[in-house]
């Protein structure tokens, strides 16, 4: 998401999502759609923490179901987390088994992971229970409030 925009306070996430890797040079940005998988390098999420909300929102507009990369701004991948968006470090073993278009399974609980077109699969290490657990609620609010609801019964 280029810097130079900031949705924050509108939250128009809509308009967030027009600029979606727009100063990235990737050419595949028009194309990213509903339940998509982004499979990145090293550094995703690089960039000042004010802008990874927006980058975020947008990348859920959009549809897509989660970004791997090889390594992710920790901010970023936390603040992904807190909003209930799956964003995973498989490192370079993941990258290895795609190529853009390929279609995968991908196994939060397990850490299966299987490429549909090839059948070439890896195990890979499984999400960590707290972090399935936020991403299954929804977020961190969703998450926090469900277990207080439980402990009140």
């Amino acid at each position: 998401m280029p810097n130079r925009f900031d949705f924050r306070r509108t939250a128009d996430w809509a308009a967030a999502e027009e600029h979606l890797f727009e100063e990235s040079g990737v050419g595949f940005a028009a194309d990213i759609g509903a339940d998509d998988l982004l499979v990145a390098g090293t550094s995703f999420g690089r960039g000042h923490a004010h802008y990874h909300l927006q980058a975020i929102k947008a990348l859920q507009r959009r549809g897509v179901a989660a970004v791997f990369a090889a390594s992710f701004n920790a901010t970023f991948q936390r603040t992904a987390i807190n909003e209930g968006f799956p964003a995973w470090t498989y490192g370079a073993v993941l990258a290895e088994l795609v190529e853009n278009g390929d279609e995968l399974r991908v196994d939060l609980r397990t850490g299966a992971v299987e490429n549909l077109g090839t059948g070439e699969a890896r195990q890979l290490a499984p999400v960590a229970e707290v972090v399935l657990d936020i991403l299954e609620a929804g977020g961190l609010e969703a998450s926090t409030l469900a277990r207080l609801a439980s402990r009140k019964g």
